[in-house]
């Protein structure tokens, strides 16, 4: 997805509800020094290696008087480049040798960042590309070797649910369903949640399709060609058919006819598309993140890209050459959703898998402070 810079992200984060320094009052002073611990001293990272790109957030935690809807981390630093892991992987099904070289140099600059920041709980995980590729287990040694970061590959359910983590805090308890989708390079994850009086959202099932951005472009497209609209429309019904059978089984587009669904998007496609739909010249995830999309706007957009071909959509400053070939792809993709699930407006979040993992870090982290915290006031009062 697109990434804001460095400081949007600083901005972007919760400072204005940072902690204050301890108060005088003794008797204040242990609720305190715990949010000292918890905000100046954990930070955690996390890196999400896709099929398209690499990307690192480095956070750290803290219990403000306010709790937030986004979650309770600061942005202190992030990393995102193009990397292209997957690409050729639809053809050939291993990693080829000039995608893993750059993908080794973008981490090595995410190794270089983790160590400067003292984070104390690094995650890096690893999904389609790696999932796929026959040499996908070697790369990863690869990476240990050369970068000193353990990649772990996740499963696709493992990688609905960390997406799914990171939207939770932002659903509307008002409908009765979510229906949450992630667009990804390799794959397309869709979960379907229900919503359950004193339990918050549930889900009712997931389904986790190996087709995205890099791999749809890949065997529909030409590189280096203008896409034409007749292998656009291809491209679209293809997305379809492969989600058409998990629409019908949980009946969501008559929930949706019923308006019992709020539909969340995820992923560089939907980011980049409403971008396209506020008429920014270049991306800017503070006017992008939380904001509804109307999916009559897709047409005329998909269309106004399809005239500009690849030369527009190079020059376009929401897009940039090192993905001008794969934004309709994705386009395809959230259109062939919107067919089969029958959703009008979309909830657009910039945000995912890396949210998920900071949030995952943070709690265990809590879990353990509490733990141990527990362990110590036991062991005075005896």
């Amino acid at each position: 997805m697109p990434e804001a810079d460095k400081s949007g992200e600083k901005r972007s984060g919760l400072g204005r509800h940072a902690p204050k320094g301890p108060p005088n009052s003794k008797q204040s002073k242990p609720r305190h020094a715990h949010r000292k611990v918890m905000s100046g001293r954990r930070r955690a990272a996390v890196i999400d290696l896709g099929t398209n790109n690499c990307r690192l957030l480095i956070a750290e935690d803290f219990r403000g008087p306010k709790r937030n809807r986004s979650g309770e981390f600061r942005v202190i630093d992030s990393f995102s480049r193009i990397v292209r892991l997957g690409e050729g992987l639809s053809q050939s099904g291993v990693l080829n040798s000039a995608a893993m070289d750059r993908t080794v140099a973008a981490l090595k600059i995410c190794a270089r960042k983790i160590k400067r920041s003292g984070a104390s709980d690094v995650r890096a995980v690893a999904t389609q590309a790696c999932r796929q590729a026959s040499n996908g287990r070697e790369f990863i040694e690869r990476v240990k070797v050369e970068t000193g970061i353990s990649l772990i590959t996740i499963d696709p359910m493992q990688e609905v649910q960390l997406g799914v983590a990171s939207t939770l805090p932002l659903l509307r308890k008002r409908w009765s369903y979510a229906l949450i989708f992630d667009v990804g390079g390799g794959s397309t994850e869709v979960s379907f949640l229900r919503f359950e009086k004193g339990k918050g959202f549930r889900l009712n099932g997931s389904i986790s399709v190996p087709l995205g951005v890099v791999s749809l472009a890949e065997d529909f497209g030409h590189r280096g060609e203008d896409l034409t609209s007749e292998r656009y429309d291809a491209m679209r019904s293809e997305v379809s058919k492969l989600f058409q059978s998990f629409a019908l089984e949980h009946g969501i587009a008559v929930l949706q006819g019923k308006h019992q669904v709020q539909t969340v998007g995820m992923s560089g496609t939907v980011t980049t598309v409403r971008a396209l739909d506020l008429g920014l010249s270049s991306y800017n995830r503070k006017k992008v993140d939380r904001t509804l999309f109307n999916m009559r706007r897709a047409a005329p957009i998909r269309e106004g890209l399809l005239e500009g071909g690849l030369a527009g959509l190079s020059a376009n400053g929401c897009i940039g050459k090192d993905r001008a070939d794969l934004v309709l792809p994705g386009m395809a993709i959230l259109e062939g959703l919107g067919d089969v699930f029958q959703f009008q407006r979309l909830l657009v979040l910039d945000r995912g898998l890396r949210e998920g993992l900071l949030n995952e870090a943070f709690a265990s982290a809590r879990k353990d402070f509490r733990r141990s915290h527990s362990t110590a006031n036991s062991g005075e009062s005896i």
